[in-house]
């Protein structure tokens, strides 16, 4: 008798969504007690009570974002929700660009102006990754200001910045913003592997025990608390697991896992790179063209000229080169007279192809 043929695992598929971290599953595990809080302040501000002021805060991957938004999905509370920009005025703009496809004009007054009639009343603002302006833009109190005092309007800072609120500088400001902070701790091994195991029980039309070995489950969550854990993380190198999976056929392993968990920290690394200015860019591009620091200073201007940018002075460059050390990209270290640069190992191989890209489309 001729042995049975595996099934193809895409017939195994049910939704490849619920492998995505901004999914929102009908069932939030391991944070039933912030969720709770939320929802208390959320049932009070429908009840007639002054709409909320809370912030966030847990490390990247601890579940604030996917809480909130299924709270505000499941109470069905007004809200308008904008991840921040680099400054005060552009994420006023992509909140402007979340409550209306009109074209806005220049300046923040006429801006605020659009806004604040956009707003309902009452209504919850979220601002998730509040620190990106809040830290880097002095004018930060400005958008801030301008919320607090709407009436009938809440605001909610999402941010893995502890000292968050140290970077509110108008006496104004902090004096308004009186918030609760609700604390969101890193998941356990145990909570990751649950997590990871739910979401895979929603992509399957099969048991997960069918498809995946306990084990590979097992170090896919300890790999992620080995980062602080982060459920994103997790998330991430299933759903890498999940493509191999289908590619090759089989079970999912610890070989798997471990692959795909390669195959995330590459992609990071390269998501990493991309969020660099175009001067740290070059800066990198040259620094990784070149032995020595006097090197890496002429490559920048060479190729300055081929992607637009402005010629720099040296202490500029200096400083650019100190960012990138800081940020751990590369190192620096004297050996006579020269200044040697050393790229970061855990830099991919095709960091300079990457950054090529990047720079000369």
């Amino acid at each position: 008798m001729a042995p049975v043929p595996a099934p193809d695992p895409m017939s195994l598929i049910r939704s490849l969504e619920v492998l995505n971290h901004d999914f929102v599953p009908p069932r939030l595990l391991c944070r039933e007690s912030q969720y709770n809080e939320l929802a208390m302040e959320l049932k009070l501000m429908a009840s007639g009570f002054p709409p909320p002021r809370l912030v966030l805060f847990g490390p990247s991957g601890t579940g604030k974002t996917v809480t909130m938004r299924k709270v505000l999905a499941d109470l069905n509370a007004p809200h308008a929700y904008v991840v921040a920009e680099g400054s005060a005025f552009k994420t006023l703009a992509a909140l402007a660009n979340v409550l209306s496809r009109k074209r806005w004009g220049p300046g923040t007054t006429m801006l605020w102006r659009e806004v604040d009639e956009a707003l309902p009343k009452p209504c919850l603002v979220v601002i998730d990754e509040a620190e990106k302006f809040m830290v880097r833009d002095e004018k930060s109190d400005e958008l801030l200001y301008m919320l607090l005092e709407r009436p009938g309007t809440g605001l909610v800072l999402i941010s893995n910045r502890v000292d968050l609120r140290d970077h509110i500088r108008d006496a104004r400001v902090k004096s308004r913003f009186n918030a609760r902070t609700i604390i969101f701790p890193p998941y356990r091994p145990d909570e990751i592997y649950a997590i990871a195991e739910d979401r895979l029980r929603m992509a399957l039309k099969v048991g997960v025990e069918e498809v995946a070995d306990e084990q590979a489950l097992k170090l896919l969550a300890a790999l992620a608390a080995q980062r602080g854990g982060d459920a994103r993380y997790a998330i991430d190198v299933l759903r890498e697991a999940v493509k191999l999976w289908i590619v090759r056929g089989g079970r999912i392993t610890e070989d798997l896992v471990r692959e795909a968990s390669k195959r995330v920290e590459s992609s990071y690394v390269v998501e990493c790179l991309r969020e660099l200015s175009s001067s740290h860019k070059l800066m990198l591009l040259a620094a990784l063209t070149s032995k020595t620091v006097g090197e890496a200073y002429r490559a920048f201007h060479e190729m300055a000229k081929g992607c637009g940018l402005p010629l720099l002075s040296e202490r500029r460059l200096r400083d650019l080169l100190s960012d990138l050390e800081m940020m751990g990209y590369l190192s620096v270290r004297r050996e006579g007279r020269k200044y040697l640069i050393e790229p970061s190992r855990w830099l991919p191989q095709d960091a300079v192809e990457v950054l090529k890209r990047e720079l000369f489309p």
